[in-house]
């Protein structure tokens, strides 16, 4: 039961991760048409908090029912917004590859807060292939041909980071107890109220031709239903090894490309590719050999 269970969490958070990918090809389509961030930003979270409301109502869950989660959700919300505007924001200044090798450095911080809190025991094999995933992704992402970086979109990419490690600490910790439709429903309530704020900044624009809006609908698309996958796969794995399964999204952002975006890849980036599906191997047989031999010790004690 347990083996299915989490074989399931990995299919799902596969999934997740190659719909995450299909967004960044579908949004470059659309600021070429003259859209801009503030309207991508937008519309992918309403969607997000649609698809989740869908999720509510065909599972019959109620939002905020339990006052023990109102304010971890609301947290979550606010972290999840301070990500996903930091990463734009860094995007202006920063190369995408960078941003992204940066932001990817959360499964190493989450590792640690684990280790921390009690949540994980310390384990030396899985911090370096941990460490291992994260040198293969700055391969694929092509960070070492990068000529010069800007102080400030480094600066925002790491409070990206900082972000993105909090919010999925956050989800971790609700979907331990409660159901994943509700959870993600809640942070994305208070997700878009935050969103909001970035009219202040920024007016949305919208493409300028009627044909670029397929690329709007997959954007929204992908994002959706990544985003109920990503909550079902929390609940399923827990957010670590969920995390560790999101690093296959640049992978198939890059993969992606050369279909839709008819780019190119160098030899180093399918040695990359090659090092974070060898390490996420690597982590999936240690644990499962760590998971058999606990309850091989369990099913001994009795």
């Amino acid at each position: 039961m347990v083996v299915k269970k989490k074989l399931l969490g990995i299919l799902i958070g596969i999934s997740s991760a190659f719909l995450y990918g299909l967004y960044p090809a579908a949004v470059r389509h659309v600021y070429q048409d003259g859209g801009n961030a503030m309207a991508m930003f937008l519309s992918t979270n309403f969607s997000r908090l649609f698809a989740m409301l869908l999720m509510c109502y065909f599972t019959k869950q109620k939002l905020f029912q339990h006052k023990e989660i109102f304010r971890t959700n609301a947290i979550g919300g606010f972290f999840q917004t301070l990500a996903t505007g930091c990463i734009m924001a860094s995007l202006l200044t920063l190369p995408g590859g960078v941003m992204i090798s940066i932001i990817f450095l959360y499964p190493l911080c989450l590792l640690f807060i684990h280790i921390i809190t009690g949540l994980r025991s310390f384990d030396f094999s899985t911090l370096i292939i941990t460490a291992l995933a994260l040198l293969g992704l700055t391969f694929v992402l092509d960070v070492w041909y990068t000529q010069s970086l800007n102080v400030t979109g480094i600066l925002l990419a790491f409070l990206g980071m900082i972000s993105t490690t909090i919010r999925f600490y956050l989800f971790g910790k609700s979907l331990s107890s409660y159901n994943p439709s509700a959870v993600g429903a809640e942070t994305f309530v208070w997700t878009c109220l935050f969103a909001l704020l970035g009219l202040f900044i920024q007016w949305p624009v919208l493409p300028d031709h009627l044909v670029t809006y397929k690329w709007v609908l997959l954007a929204c698309l992908s994002m959706a239903f990544a985003t109920i996958f990503m909550f079902y796969g929390i609940a399923l794995l827990g957010s670590f090894e969920f995390s560790m399964i999101a690093k296959l999204e640049p992978i198939f952002t890059t993969v992606l490309s050369i279909f839709l975006l008819h780019e190119t890849l160098h030899n180093s980036q399918y040695i990359g590719i090659l090092v974070v599906i060898v390490s996420l191997v690597a982590y999936q047989y240690i644990s499962h050999k760590q998971g058999k031999n606990e309850r091989k010790k369990i099913s001994t004690s009795y």
